[in-house]
């Protein structure tokens, strides 16, 4: 008798522990999220140009999501200048550090966007008299809309003609063409080695039927592209 009323008992026990388990709240367990995104983080650039009729120089200082520190200099979009860390790069190097050019110069000439514009103060209400009319609350100024991205040809050929420069196929981008497509690579008339060509076509075009063909002389500009690019890659 004394055994069955101890079973009984425990057998209490277990239902109740069970009952109070199922009433507490589950917390759902959160992974944490990584960042996939490829590249660089660069802190706020500093940036500097000046222009004064002799040719742009702009010079840009970053920092990056390890703590190494870039100095970039170009004059008429050509580098001149690069050090990492305080040390000074050579510039037969710099056809290393082609795509770090790249996002630093994407950053710069990203344009910031307006600050919004304060909203004027609401005048303060007089005392409310009887017959007294309240003045209206000026309505609120609308917010300037964020500027539109740049258009994706204007993108893949300023990189072009970024890379030509730092390859010294060309020194100056007026008059300039181009046709780069999957049969040969032409830089102002003159056909490019094979080398050149398969360089330049890794990096540009994915489909047999892409093709960048560019001319631009004096106020004169043609450009035709074909492309599945949808969104500009660091590239």
């Amino acid at each position: 008798m004394k055994k069955t009323v101890l079973s009984f008992g425990l057998m209490a026990l277990v239902v109740a522990g069970l009952m109070a388990t199922a009433q507490r709240p589950v917390t759902p367990k959160v992974n944490p999220v990584k960042d996939t995104v490829p590249g660089h983080t660069f802190s706020p650039l500093m940036i500097s140009v000046h222009d004064e009729g002799r040719g742009r120089t702009v010079k840009a200082e970053a920092r990056d999501e390890k703590g190494n520190a870039y100095v970039l200099k170009e004059i008429d979009d050509k580098v001149v200048q690069f050090s990492i860390n305080g040390k000074e790069i050579a510039k037969e190097d710099y056809s290393k550090y082609v795509d770090l050019f790249d996002q630093i110069d994407d950053c710069a000439d990203t344009p910031p966007v307006p600050p919004v514009p304060p909203v004027p103060p609401v005048p303060p209400l007089s005392p409310v008299e009887a017959d007294v009319a309240i003045a209206p609350v000026p309505p609120v100024p609308p917010v300037p809309p964020v500027p539109p991205v740049p258009p994706l040809p204007d993108y893949y050929i300023r990189h072009i003609i970024r890379d030509l420069r730092h390859d010294n196929l060309i020194e100056k981008d007026n008059p300039l063409s181009f046709s780069l497509d999957n049969d040969g690579f032409t830089v102002n008339g003159v056909k490019q080695p094979e080398e050149v060509f398969k360089r330049y076509k890794e990096k540009y075009l994915d489909r047999p039927k892409d093709h960048f063909i560019y001319e631009h002389h004096a106020g004169s500009t043609h450009t035709d592209i074909s492309t599945d690019k949808k969104v500009p890659e660091f590239i």
